[in-house]
């Protein structure tokens, strides 16, 4: 059985993600592209809180954290679903589907 579990996006979340995006396939599979500078990055992580039209989490896998995943252009009652797992040595093991 799969321990996955969905928590606040935090501090330890936003310095993985960092490190996961600039991982150049993790990179190009999100369709990422430029990352956004230090201070752009910390001041949408401050704003986070006040984003009615987007929300994340984290993703933990026995208690380890191994992605992200959320909704963004939240309008109503549609959205659109992103998400991925950063620690590859997770992948292909079907965790995804769990989020």
């Amino acid at each position: 059985m799969h321990n996955i579990e969905l928590v606040t996006y935090n501090r330890l979340f936003f310095d993985k993600s960092q490190k996961w995006l600039n991982d150049s396939e993790i990179n190009y599979l999100t369709d990422t592209g430029e990352l956004l500078s230090d201070e752009e990055r910390e001041r949408r992580f401050n704003n986070l809180p006040n984003m009615k039209d987007y929300k994340v989490f984290g993703v933990m896998y026995n208690k380890e954290p191994i992605g992200v995943c959320g909704l963004k252009h939240i309008i109503s009652s549609q959205s659109e679903y992103f998400g991925f797992i950063g620690q590859k040595t997770l992948w292909e093991k079907s965790l995804a589907k769990l989020f």
